[in-house]
């Protein structure tokens, strides 16, 4: 899977590029919302945004994650935090996704980035838009 991921602290992105690769999966990283909007436009359609919401910048986790996945709707979205409890808040009132609490380990990622998926192949579109798989009717 291709993957951008997006994380100010330099320890927390090492750990997860390296975990990520050792796992398979082809990793671009960027320290801030500035060089990862540079890197989608390199890295143009990754699978899948892991991005710290507390980015230490101008914009948070999920600013930055609106402004990539206007290039690039298809891809899933995982927010990564210390304050997972606001990262949800703000999530359900934009784009959805999922959070991941830090500190996590490496097995604590790889869990969350197949729910995501998973709850990605469950939205389907309505108008354009994508809704969740719960908006559908059951078949009578």
């Amino acid at each position: 899977m291709r993957v951008l991921l997006v994380e100010d602290d330099d320890t927390v992105r090492e750990y997860i590029e390296d975990f990520l690769a050792d796992d398979g999966h082809l990793v671009y990283s960027s320290s801030s919302p500035h060089s990862a909007l540079e890197s989608a436009e390199l890295f143009p359609f990754p699978d899948l945004l892991i991005i710290d919401f507390n980015l230490n910048s101008h914009m948070d986790g999920v600013d930055l994650a609106e402004a990539l996945i206007l290039k690039n709707p298809k891809a899933r979205l995982l927010v990564i935090s210390g304050r997972p409890e606001l990262a949800q808040r703000k999530l359900q009132k934009t784009l959805g996704g999922s959070v991941l609490a830090k500190p996590f380990v490496g097995r604590h990622l790889i869990v969350a980035i197949k729910k995501e998926m998973i709850r990605k192949q469950k939205s389907f579109m309505v108008g354009g838009l994508v809704a969740p798989a719960s908006w559908m009717k059951p078949n009578e």
